[in-house]
């Protein structure tokens, strides 16, 4: 299943994609029309948490089902079509702070994802975008997963994967120059290997280079790096 859109991709060739907004879930226009989304319909939303994961079941119009949200016309997005749907959802994702942390991204390509039919629902995976922030002296959870540390100007020196708590305190570390930690944990080592490599292509491809550290380290070049 494709996890996440080409950074550099027009999102109007994106077709069959969802986008995670402040106040919904936009459905873009021609996935809307191909699936027959009218508006007022009921959709059920499945989270999963562990996989960052999210599942649409979309009810008959005109069956009522409790806890499920109502699909109305969307006025915003990209394309400004007609046809488009917001699944009105605001509270669920202020609820959720791993989806309000990608919900708040300024750039809608980090918002914006494909989705694919499984079963009777529909399913997307989302990219993990560090929806916890500590600052380096606290104690953080054990835990493995993607992270990033800022220095006191809140540039990204360093993009990482691993035990988050461990790594912080190696040895090699004690003298980097970052002030807070940004991390969302996987516990998935495919997963935190995709991630990294997502977040540092991001980088590199929005700023030219790679963090300072990561470059330091050489560990991540743009040999091995997808070119996205």
């Amino acid at each position: 299943m494709k996890k996440y859109l080409n950074p550099k991709k027009n999102l109007r060739e994106e077709r069959s994609t969802i986008s995670i907004r402040r106040h919904g879930i936009a459905i873009h226009s021609h996935f809307a029309k191909m699936i027959g989304l009218k508006t007022g319909t009921q959709v059920s939303i499945y989270l999963d948490r562990e996989s960052y994961r999210i599942s649409l079941e979309i009810h008959s119009k005109d069956r009522f089902v409790a806890g499920a949200y109502t699909v109305c016309a969307d006025g915003g997005g990209v394309s400004k079509s007609k046809n488009g749907k917001l699944i009105q959802c605001t509270s669920m994702l202020k609820s959720e702070k791993w989806l309000y942390k990608i919900a708040t991204s300024l750039d809608v390509r980090d918002r914006t994802f494909s989705i694919s039919k499984y079963q009777n629902k529909w399913m997307s995976s989302l990219t993990p975008a560090f929806e916890h922030s500590v600052e380096r002296s606290a104690k953080i959870q054990n835990g493995s997963g993607i992270y990033r540390y800022r220095n006191a100007s809140n540039e990204i020196v360093y993009v990482g994967r691993g035990n988050i708590g461990d790594r912080k305190s190696s040895y090699e570390r004690k003298d980097w120059d970052f002030t807070k930690i940004e991390f969302s944990i996987l516990n998935n080592k495919t997963s935190e290997i995709e991630y990294e490599s997502y977040w540092l292509s991001k980088h590199q491809s929005q700023f030219g280079t790679l963090p300072a550290y990561n470059r330091i380290r050489g560990v991540n070049s743009e040999k091995i790096l997808p070119k996205i």
